[in-house]
């Protein structure tokens, strides 16, 4: 509830499609939303993205979030026809590239954010060489790793065979067992003084 006793604040988490939905609820010149927020914007295609803006009104603040250097929208666009024609480009990443074209004008709106809260500074100190143009930062303690695990990258080589070399076709249940049974090797000797 907004600050002011006569008006609500009204807070609405929908998937993108669902969104399509709401927003024949509302008419084309409403001013119900002040804000949309697309998470996750540079893993969805387009079209997806594009679904939720619908419901913007001439004064909606419009946030877009997401990393365009994680898995994206490719790998969800099969044909080769929708990829060739763009399909394949994310609304996020299509609005950074425009936006770097733009120049110093565009600045204001866009922001990067540096500081890693996830990974271990190893990983991030990863990330950082193989796909980030900007340096990162770390935001997670440096002394938290496993006693099994000194080094928190861990590289596991299995056989695969030719037909698993195509990621939307293949099922890897090879890889998947070697992934469970590191996970449960390292749970099994879980730190639980200091970690829980």
């Amino acid at each position: 509830r907004s600050s002011d006793s006569n008006q609500s604040s009204f807070l609405i988490i929908t998937t993108c499609q669902s969104s399509l939905k709401m927003a024949d609820m509302f008419p084309p010149d409403h001013h119900f939303f002040t804000h949309i927020l697309l998470d996750e914007g540079a893993q969805m295609r387009e079209p997806e993205g594009v679904a939720p803006l619908c419901m913007a009104g001439n004064h909606t603040k419009i946030v877009i979030a997401g990393d365009q250097h994680q898995v994206g929208p490719a790998m969800l666009v099969l044909g080769d026809e929708a990829q060739e024609n763009g399909l394949a480009v994310s609304l996020l990443e299509r609005l950074q590239k425009r936006y770097e074209m733009m120049g110093e004008v565009a600045k204001p709106y866009c922001a990067t954010l540096v500081t890693n809260y996830r990974c271990h500074e190893k990983i991030v100190e990863l990330a950082e060489k193989l796909f980030y143009k900007t340096p990162l930062l770390c935001g997670v303690n440096p002394n938290s790793t496993h006693p099994d695990a000194p080094f928190p990258l861990r590289f596991i080589c299995s056989s695969v065979n030719e037909q698993m070399k195509h990621v939307r076709n293949a099922k890897n249940f090879k890889e998947a067992e070697i992934a469970l049974w590191e996970a449960a090797n390292l749970a099994e000797k879980w730190p639980v003084d200091g970690w829980g």
